[in-house]
């Protein structure tokens, strides 16, 4: 309410203001990768977005920017809504990016005997495995399976890959004569 007041004389008048909200920022979920792949963020909340830092996005301006990290790294989005406002807090967003994964295996080159059985190893941040070829393995899913040497002369590579849960992958070698 507004008074003007001249001498004894006074006038009131009302101004409405309306107050527009600030429009909440949605930078969407946190995301795990491999060095090497990409990942979309998934921004919402407003018409026009600002993503920063600008470092590995290709388009720091739209809601659904690709990134190709070489490291983890954190993503705040600020917005602009539909009324004209800008957010007042950013929201922010992770993007966990895992680094090659080494695989070293145990015994690398062995020399056995003609159906010797014998275990084998193979170290890294994997959580699952697979052998190749699995002849003579105990089992081509496990970290340490077992091998059953074959025939005398027989060369055998074995190949070991180890899997993370984000889909990170390395490889190691087993040779057995």
């Amino acid at each position: 309410i507004v008074t003007a007041t001249l001498g004894r004389c006074a006038a009131n008048d009302t101004i409405i203001v309306n107050i527009n909200a600030a429009p909440i920022p949605d930078a969407g979920p946190d995301g795990d990768i491999c060095v090497g792949q990409t990942y979309q963020l998934q921004g919402g909340g407003g018409v026009s977005y600002e993503w920063s830092p600008t470092t590995f996005l290709n388009d720091p301006a739209i809601a659904n920017p690709v990134v190709a990290p070489d490291r983890s790294i954190d993503y705040s989005l600020n917005i602009v809504g539909t009324n004209g406002c800008r957010s007042l807090q950013p929201d922010i967003v992770r993007v966990n990016v895992t680094p090659p994964i080494k695989v070293t295996t145990t015994p690398f080159d062995t020399v056995v005997y003609e159906g010797e059985q014998f275990q084998v190893f193979a170290n890294s941040a994997g959580t699952s495995y697979l052998w190749t070829p699995a002849t003579g393995l105990s089992s081509p899913t496990i970290p340490d399976p077992v091998i059953t040497a074959g025939v005398a002369g027989d060369i055998i590579l074995y190949k070991v890959t180890a899997y993370t849960s984000a889909g990170c992958r390395g490889d190691g070698y087993v040779r057995v004569q």
